[in-house]
């Protein structure tokens, strides 16, 4: 992806994110159905894969050999550090929004969180090492990213039979060994920072219902002939309040119906589960290659750069700054002056040509781009105007 600014990150893993998405709500039920819960459970990680994916550094870089910037005239730099002047309010205006929706979306995790442990009461450790709430709403269930703790409600051994009990308590360990918690927090993290994406909280009720079902099926791998038990203690839990978003709880929000109903079809056997994960991964792989592949390259020239220069320094040391500041190497620094002090300078998203075309109106030197280096080179010296954010 190249030196990219926080904006163009976030766009283009929203829409990383949403083909992800949307790949993985259309496969998830075949991927059930043929290979069994867990491989559909795993087929999510497809979406933080693509995400990464489109911001790793591209190859090769869109650079076609050497490049000579054809001076313009100066009246041009007004107009160019005025329209950088307006994008840049645009985006902060922007990042405003999308600050203030990512705080009230966390805001708003964190009271239903929080509403839940409430909700709780003074938590009584037991003898089995469970913890036994004052209150039953979303348990049992399993909480605490740090400490995780499996809370049941306060007639679990009246509600629950011996066997429910033990098949409840393996559920929500399963959940807590698998780390299903942690994903729970990560998931709500990107609700957070994509709080402006439908898909994305679309998608995350089907994340937790597929969370279940390979938690189900875990269970149900090491008590086979529980089945009739399991389901008994699903219709038990089924009219509770849901879970909060960093829990995994038992009495769950998700379709009942679609839960007892996987129970009925037999395991897929352990042949069939691995060709299933060989084949995810090859589909995640290729998902996040298309991702990565498909991303718009940026020439090294096309960098943008936000740099501000309060103290006047040298002409060396304003060319090396912009160099930097793109991810280019400067070839031949020898060429200014590292002694006379210049103007300052206020750069707010322009574009490393942009900036060395200040270099070529200042001091008469022009760029030549080769790759990752820049070389500067004789040119026309031309007097920039006040206007293109050039402080004496």
């Amino acid at each position: 992806m190249g030196r990219h600014d926080w904006s163009a990150a976030l766009i283009e893993t929203t829409l990383a994110m949403s083909a992800a998405l949307a790949l993985v709500l259309l496969l998830r039920a075949p991927l059930r159905r043929g290979f069994g819960a867990g491989v559909a459970y795993a087929a999510w990680l497809i979406v933080p894969a693509s995400m990464l994916a489109v911001l790793l550094p591209s190859w090769p870089p869109r650079d076609a050999g050497v490049l000579s910037m054809a001076m313009q005239p100066v009246a041009l730099y007004a107009e160019r550090m005025q329209a950088a002047a307006v994008v840049q309010e645009s985006w902060r205006g922007l990042g405003t929004v999308w600050a203030l929706g990512a705080a009230v979306m966390a805001l708003l995790l964190l009271w239903r969180q929080w509403r839940f442990v409430r909700g709780l009461g003074a938590l009584r450790r037991r003898a089995d090492g469970l913890h036994e709430a004052r209150t039953d709403c979303g348990l049992p269930a399993a909480f605490g990213l740090w400490r995780p703790r499996i809370v049941v409600p306060r007639d679990f051994e009246r509600r629950y039979s011996a066997v429910e009990r033990s098949l409840v308590r393996a559920h929500e360990r399963s959940h807590i060994v698998r780390g299903d918690l942690h994903l729970n927090a990560f998931v709500a993290l990107l609700s957070c920072l994509y709080w402006f994406n439908p898909l994305l909280h679309y998608a995350v009720g089907r994340f937790r219902a597929d969370q279940e079902f390979a938690c189900d099926a875990r269970v149900l791998r090491r008590y086979p002939g529980a089945r009739r038990y399991y389901a008994e203690a699903m219709l038990k839990s089924a009219l509770r309040v849901g879970a909060a978003p960093l829990t995994c709880s038992w009495a769950s929000t998700h379709p009942i119906t679609e839960r007892i109903a996987m129970l009925r079809h037999p395991l897929p056997g352990a042949v069939r589960a691995r060709i299933g994960a060989v084949a995810l991964a090859v589909l995640g792989g290729a998902t996040a290659f298309a991702a990565w592949a498909t991303q718009p390259t940026l020439a090294p020239q096309d960098r943008l750069i936000t740099m501000s220069i309060e103290r006047p320094v040298s002409q060396r040391g304003f060319a090396l700054r912009v160099a930097t500041e793109a991810g280019l190497r400067l070839e031949n620094p020898e060429a200014l002056d590292d002694t006379r002090r210049m103007l300052t300078f206020d750069l707010q998203r322009v574009s490393a040509k942009t900036a060395f075309q200040l270099i070529e109106a200042e001091f008469g030197l022009a760029a030549q781009f080769r790759g990752e280096a820049v070389r500067l080179v004789p040119g026309v010296k031309r007097r920039a105007p006040p206007a293109a954010n050039a402080r004496r």
